[in-house]
């Protein structure tokens, strides 16, 4: 946040980000770990990662905030090496 003084009156020129509540962030982390991440974990099928995809952008446009965009990101890379992982097995 940025303050200017004018005329002896300090303005906040800057956008102050929107600060998430309790339920805001309870609702962020039930949704990408409980919901998403649970569906989505064993995925095996590579024709899926589409559909995933499209639910991760779902969930981010829903919620539009770095603490969701951060945890489905790092979710997705779990999920991403995990799959790699299993199809080198085969």
């Amino acid at each position: 946040m940025v303050l200017q003084a004018r005329k002896g009156v300090l303005q906040i020129t800057e956008k102050v980000k929107h600060i998430l509540s309790h339920e805001e962030v309870r609702n962020i982390f039930n949704e990408t770990y409980n919901v998403f991440y649970k569906k989505w974990r064993n995925i095996s099928n590579p024709d899926d990662w589409p559909k995933l995809m499209q639910e991760m952008y779902e969930i981010d446009a829903k919620y539009d905030c770095d603490l969701c965009r951060q945890i489905l990101l790092e979710l997705v890379k779990v999920m991403q090496d995990e799959f790699l992982k299993r199809q080198g097995e085969k």
